[in-house]
């Protein structure tokens, strides 16, 4: 997004994911090739994958991105990819390598596979869309994808949004529906839920370069604020959308907080405390390996340059 300033370190175009999760003074080892098929994986591991995918990333992946695909439909997916099955395999082996006598690199390097693996999880999730969509609303599992079914297109809707926000990259169109109105009455959790995401869509759909679309921006951002509800996910998203939003914008960013004297209408006070936010989500404040490595990946690109 265009318009960046040089006392920033906000990038004005587009990062790759794979940058973002080498960005750091250890790099992640190198994955081997996939296996190319579940019988390559030693029966034990592939019930450690299970055990590992069911307990930490599913439930964390659909807690942020609010689904339940990644319980209910993902784990047949998960212990078939070949490039899954091999990125945990090798988290598994440097964690117990911790535990003999591990590092603060092993832990680094711990922390950049956990990334990679809620990374692909998310594109899982994306390419079981467009397989759908490609096979007339059939998955691999011949499910069709109606009303009733699992949420596979509104996750995957999610994930692409998630993506956008954290490689600062902008939309050509949102792919999110405004919420319907008739939700108010009789499931305004789920309003809530719909409307703010389409707000962050919406967001990524706004080209900030264009003094014109400044004050839509902003009455988007604020009305995502009103529905963050207590929710951490949200919270996260609404956080990145703002540093991302304000960090080009400010001259200089604080080394400390500023005086809050005009509480949300001082950009420089908003964006404190979106990346402090941000920040001590990345460090271990967030609830779960998701959030904590979506918080570094966001971080990475405040200072990576374009």
């Amino acid at each position: 997004m265009g318009g960046g300033s040089a006392h920033t370190g906000f990038p004005a175009k587009r990062i790759k994911i794979d940058d973002l999760l080498t960005v750091g003074r250890i790099p992640p080892p190198l994955t081997p090739p996939p296996s190319e098929n579940a019988i390559a994986v030693a029966p034990a591991t592939v019930t450690e994958i299970k055990n590992e995918y069911l307990s930490a990333f599913a439930p964390a992946l659909d807690d942020f991105l609010e689904t339940t695909w990644f319980t209910r439909r993902g784990l047949a997916r998960v212990v078939s990819d070949g490039q899954l099955r091999d990125q945990f395999s090798s988290l598994f082996e440097r964690v117990r390598s911790s535990y003999i006598g591990g590092d603060r690199d092993t832990l680094v390097v711990i922390a950049h596979l956990q990334a990679r693996i809620v990374w692909s999880l998310m594109g899982l999730c994306q390419a079981a869309a467009v397989n759908r969509g490609n096979n007339n609303g059939l998955d691999g599992e011949g499910e069709g994808d109606d009303a009733n079914d699992d949420g596979l297109g509104e996750a995957a809707k999610r994930c692409s949004i998630i993506e956008s926000l954290v490689s600062g990259m902008s939309l050509d169109a949102n792919p999110l529906s405004p919420s319907d109105n008739s939700l108010v009455q009789h499931d305004h959790r789920k309003y809530r839920e719909l409307e703010f995401w389409h707000l962050i869509g919406r967001f990524l759909s706004l080209r900030d370069d264009e003094a014109s679309a400044a004050k839509d921006i902003d009455n988007t951002l604020s009305g995502a604020r009103k529905l963050l509800d207590s929710q951490e996910n949200r919270d996260v998203i609404y956080s990145i959308a703002v540093a991302r939003h304000l960090g080009q914008r400010v001259a200089e960013y604080p080394p400390v907080s500023p005086t809050m004297h005009n509480g949300e209408a001082d950009a420089t006070s908003r964006l404190f405390v979106a990346k402090k936010f941000i920040e001590d989500e990345a460090a271990g404040k967030g609830t779960n390996y998701v959030i904590q490595r979506l918080c570094a990946m966001a971080m990475k690109i405040w200072s990576t340059s374009g």
